[in-house]
């Protein structure tokens, strides 16, 4: 099966942000900066993807029917949502769990850990340090 075919049958598609039609002219010599913009659909997952062997997909921009480029993308099935950062969001769960845990809590099971917040407070006797 084809990727784009999985993600079209869902409703994903690709147009350029701020054109409606997905056309635009241009005079000899004229710049213009385009953005591509993923519009959502239903929602997949990763198995989904990993039964397509190609999951890859290209834009391929053409002017007058002439190829003008292309760009392509990758969907891994396995990615992690990224932090504002650009790098994977860490999974705090284990290390809220071994928190709850070290604190004495018994019992208290971790749903899902994340950092909003941390504050210490600590009173400590000369070199009775941790």
């Amino acid at each position: 099966m084809d990727l784009r075919k999985v993600l079209a049958a869902k409703g994903w598609r690709l147009e350029f942000a701020g054109l409606a039609d997905n056309k635009f002219r241009l005079k000899a010599g004229e710049k213009r900066e385009l953005q591509i913009k993923l519009v959502k659909g239903a929602g997949f997952t990763a198995d989904e993807i990993r039964a397509v062997t190609d999951r890859n997909f290209v834009v391929h921009p053409y002017g007058n029917g002439i190829l003008m480029g292309g760009m392509t993308y990758h969907v891994d099935p396995d990615m992690k949502e990224l932090a504002p950062s650009g790098r994977p969001k860490p999974d705090c769960t284990d290390t809220a769990q071994k928190l709850v845990d070290f604190l004495g809590c018994p019992g208290t099971k971790v749903k899902q850990g994340k950092i909003r917040e941390i504050i210490v407070g600590l009173s400590v006797l000369d070199d009775d340090c941790c």
